[in-house]
Protein backbone atom coordinates (compact mmCIF):
# COMPACT_ATOMS: atom_id res chain seq x y z
CA UNK A 1 0.00 0.00 0.00
CA UNK A 2 1.48 3.40 -1.09
CA UNK A 3 1.11 6.70 1.70
CA UNK A 4 -2.34 8.19 0.39
CA UNK A 5 -3.77 4.93 1.21
CA UNK A 6 -2.39 4.68 4.42
CA UNK A 7 -3.26 8.76 5.53
CA UNK A 8 -6.79 7.92 4.22
CA UNK A 9 -7.05 4.63 6.76
CA UNK A 10 -5.96 6.72 9.60
CA UNK A 11 -8.11 9.70 8.70
CA UNK A 12 -11.51 6.96 8.52
CA UNK A 13 -10.56 5.31 11.78
CA UNK A 14 -9.49 8.40 13.92
CA UNK A 15 -13.08 9.81 12.67
CA UNK A 16 -14.69 6.23 13.90
CA UNK A 17 -12.77 6.61 17.29
CA UNK A 18 -14.39 10.14 17.78
CA UNK A 19 -17.56 9.59 16.72
CA UNK A 20 -17.71 7.09 19.30
CA UNK A 21 -15.81 8.73 22.24
CA UNK A 22 -18.57 11.57 21.35
CA UNK A 23 -21.40 9.14 21.47
CA UNK A 24 -20.03 6.75 24.30
CA UNK A 25 -22.62 7.26 26.69
CA UNK A 26 -25.73 7.98 24.38
CA UNK A 27 -28.87 9.96 25.89
CA UNK A 28 -29.53 10.08 29.59
CA UNK A 29 -26.23 8.88 30.70
CA UNK A 30 -23.64 10.81 31.66
CA UNK A 31 -22.01 11.42 28.42
CA UNK A 32 -22.56 14.02 25.94
CA UNK A 33 -24.84 11.65 24.09
CA UNK A 34 -27.23 13.86 21.53
CA UNK A 35 -27.54 17.29 23.60
CA UNK A 36 -26.45 19.44 26.84
CA UNK A 37 -26.02 17.99 29.95
CA UNK A 38 -25.77 13.94 28.44
CA UNK A 39 -29.51 14.17 26.97
CA UNK A 40 -31.22 14.93 29.77
CA UNK A 41 -31.66 18.92 29.15
CA UNK A 42 -30.30 21.36 31.35
CA UNK A 43 -29.69 21.12 34.94
CA UNK A 44 -29.15 17.43 34.49
CA UNK A 45 -32.18 16.32 33.72
CA UNK A 46 -33.87 18.46 36.59
CA UNK A 47 -36.09 21.15 35.62
CA UNK A 48 -35.92 24.99 36.81
CA UNK A 49 -39.44 25.30 37.65
CA UNK A 50 -38.97 22.62 40.27
CA UNK A 51 -36.78 24.12 42.29
CA UNK A 52 -38.27 26.90 44.60
CA UNK A 53 -35.83 28.70 45.12
CA UNK A 54 -36.33 30.25 41.76
CA UNK A 55 -39.58 32.59 40.78
CA UNK A 56 -40.90 33.76 37.34
CA UNK A 57 -39.95 37.34 37.20
CA UNK A 58 -43.13 37.95 35.14
CA UNK A 59 -45.82 36.52 37.84
CA UNK A 60 -47.25 38.70 39.96
CA UNK A 61 -44.72 39.35 42.85
CA UNK A 62 -45.72 39.54 46.74
CA UNK A 63 -45.86 42.75 48.29
CA UNK A 64 -42.72 43.60 49.09
CA UNK A 65 -41.37 42.87 52.85
CA UNK A 66 -40.60 46.43 53.13
CA UNK A 67 -43.13 48.52 53.07
CA UNK A 68 -41.16 51.83 53.62
CA UNK A 69 -38.98 51.36 50.65
CA UNK A 70 -42.57 51.52 48.73
CA UNK A 71 -43.46 54.30 50.45
CA UNK A 72 -40.14 55.92 49.50
CA UNK A 73 -40.64 55.41 46.07
CA UNK A 74 -43.91 57.05 46.05
CA UNK A 75 -43.24 60.11 48.00
CA UNK A 76 -40.61 61.13 46.08
CA UNK A 77 -41.42 60.30 42.56
CA UNK A 78 -43.29 63.32 41.76
CA UNK A 79 -39.26 64.78 42.81
CA UNK A 80 -37.54 62.00 40.72
CA UNK A 81 -39.58 63.58 37.84
CA UNK A 82 -39.00 66.83 38.00
CA UNK A 83 -35.57 65.73 38.43
CA UNK A 84 -35.69 64.13 35.16
CA UNK A 85 -37.47 67.13 33.17
CA UNK A 86 -34.98 69.76 34.71
CA UNK A 87 -32.11 67.50 33.23
CA UNK A 88 -33.48 67.56 30.10
CA UNK A 89 -33.58 70.96 29.91
CA UNK A 90 -30.32 71.36 30.86
CA UNK A 91 -29.13 69.18 28.37
CA UNK A 92 -31.08 71.07 25.55
CA UNK A 93 -29.48 73.99 26.77
CA UNK A 94 -26.57 72.55 26.60
CA UNK A 95 -26.92 71.27 22.62
CA UNK A 96 -28.21 74.60 21.42
CA UNK A 97 -26.74 76.54 18.89
CA UNK A 98 -26.11 79.46 21.23
CA UNK A 99 -25.91 78.07 25.35
CA UNK A 100 -26.77 80.77 27.53
CA UNK A 101 -24.45 80.47 30.11
CA UNK A 102 -26.70 82.00 32.80
CA UNK A 103 -29.88 79.96 31.82
CA UNK A 104 -27.54 76.71 31.98
CA UNK A 105 -26.74 78.20 35.61
CA UNK A 106 -29.91 78.67 37.01
CA UNK A 107 -31.38 75.27 35.84
CA UNK A 108 -27.85 73.84 37.77
CA UNK A 109 -29.08 75.73 40.85
CA UNK A 110 -32.88 74.35 40.28
CA UNK A 111 -31.41 70.85 39.86
CA UNK A 112 -29.32 71.13 42.91
CA UNK A 113 -31.89 72.35 44.99
CA UNK A 114 -34.01 69.93 43.95
CA UNK A 115 -31.19 66.94 44.20
CA UNK A 116 -30.52 68.22 47.64
CA UNK A 117 -34.52 68.22 48.78
CA UNK A 118 -34.39 64.59 47.23
CA UNK A 119 -31.21 63.87 49.31
CA UNK A 120 -32.97 65.19 52.78
CA UNK A 121 -36.33 62.97 52.26
CA UNK A 122 -34.52 60.01 51.61
CA UNK A 123 -32.59 60.42 54.78
CA UNK A 124 -35.59 61.13 56.53
CA UNK A 125 -36.68 57.17 56.44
Amino acid sequence: MNTKMYALLIAIVAVAVIGSIAHAGGPGSGGMGGSMGGGQGMMGGHMMRDDPNITNPWQKQPQSPYPSYQNRQTETQRLREEIRERRSELSDLYRSEKPDKELIDQKIEELNKLEAELDKRLSAY
